[in-house]
């Protein structure tokens, strides 16, 4: 195809063709090949790229054959099985597309609904920015001024998608997956459904260990503690069993009410209102059985607030690293695993930013007063702090 994606696995069906060469000096009308000299459109007549195409003779192929095959490229990009960590561009890239092509058919038929599809993204986004925005600036202040230490957090889970991805090439070349993929006779979904379980075990354990190493870090901000390794580390280790006995009934309760898909509802209101399970758990020290509760006291009354401020942060949190792939994807001759390994790399240090956006969300959501650090604007001095952007933390784990 011209712009866009396909899918070239199989099964294939082989087509034979016979080359048939056209006279190129012009023939009488009457002639067989008459039809050659016709200067005009075939087809139905239409607007922009759904008109139907010109003769032979207006097009460059026709007139300049070499020079028009050596302006062709030589190939195209191949999309890797194994999935990365966070959105692969070349994903994005092809639902954008896809749905972009949708949106633009209707432009033609139905101008109106183009431009209602046009504004009402607008609209949302600026709604969702709206209600999210002090959640965001408070997150943003607090990520920047210890850029290094939220930012090294998400390092460590690129080696958990390297032997996630290497285990799943080993699976499906070797093991029984191998032969389910070829019982669905190699279709994408095929591959989908058999990288889902690699997928889900890489993203949760990946989480496993930012979520409460970002917590323990807002935790000392919040106390005025020095951030060390030692301290994070022990922090982990004394929330870790309760996070983990907290998560699975409610996380539960919305994956079962979802697959129903006459749940959805229900599970989506669930699923916010115990958004505040883990911030629970791992900053006040809720216990594990009353962490639903306390999570849904901090969003009663503010649900709305809540949901759209998760979806703005979620959004912000990983769309940077799809995004930039999707730049070199189309301006840069790069290798696509090179394009996945960068998108991940900046999607692992941009996760962080995520999470500690719950932290400051479910204390705002309480009412209660966040860290100086994420109520003084950037630039300005803080107390105990310095005014550059990255806090460098010196041997005693206090910012310089």
């Amino acid at each position: 195809s011209g712009f866009g994606c396909d899918t070239t696995q199989g099964p294939h069906r082989d087509v034979e063709y016979v080359v048939a060469r056209l006279p190129m000096p012009s023939v009488e009308p009457e002639d067989p090949m008459g039809w050659l000299n016709w200067r005009g459109r075939w087809g139905e007549r239409q607007a922009w790229e759904f008109d139907g195409p010109v003769g032979p003779r207006r097009t460059r192929r026709w007139t300049d054959p070499v020079g028009w095959h050596e302006q062709l490229r030589d190939s195209s990009i191949a999309v890797p099985g194994a999935r990365v960590f966070g959105p692969a561009p070349a994903d994005v890239f092809c639902s954008a597309t896809r749905y972009g092509s949708i949106v633009l058919i209707r432009l033609m038929g139905a101008p109106w609904y183009f431009l209602a599809m046009l504004l009402a993204p607008v609209i949302a986004v600026g709604g969702l920015l709206w209600l999210a925005w002090s959640t965001f600036v408070s997150t943003l202040r607090l990520y920047l001024r210890y850029l290094p230490a939220f930012a090294v957090l998400g390092l460590p889970i690129i080696p958990i998608g390297i032997v996630a991805n290497a285990v799943y090439d080993l699976a499906i070349r070797y093991s029984a997956i191998r032969t389910l993929v070829e019982l669905m006779e190699f279709t994408p979904v095929s591959y989908y459904v058999a990288a889902l379980p690699f997928g889900s075990i890489q993203q949760l354990a990946s989480l496993l260990i930012v979520v409460p190493a970002v917590m323990e870090i807002y935790r000392s901000i919040e106390r005025g503690e020095p951030i060390t390794p030692r301290t994070i580390l022990r922090g982990m280790h004394a929330h870790f069993r309760p996070m983990l006995q907290a998560l699975p009934k409610p996380l539960g309760k919305v994956v079962l009410a979802q697959l129903t898909v006459i749940g959805l509802p229900w599970a989506i209101e669930r699923a916010v209102r115990w958004s505040f399970v883990a911030p629970a758990v791992l900053l006040d020290d809720t216990p594990p059985h009353q962490a639903p509760a306390r999570s849904a006291i901090a969003v009663k009354g503010r649900w709305w607030r809540t949901a759209a401020t998760l979806l703005v942060v979620t959004v912000l949190g990983t769309v940077p690293g799809p995004l930039l792939g999707i730049v070199l994807l189309v301006t840069e001759s790069r290798a696509i695993d090179e394009i996945n390994a960068w998108s991940s790399a900046i999607y692992a240090v941009t996760l962080p930013f995520a999470i500690l956006s719950t932290a400051v969300l479910y204390r705002q959501d309480l009412g209660q007063q966040l860290p100086q650090s994420a109520q003084i604007p950037l630039g300005e001095h803080v107390p105990g702090g310095k005014r550059s952007l990255g806090v460098l933390l010196d041997e005693s784990g206090q910012p310089e």
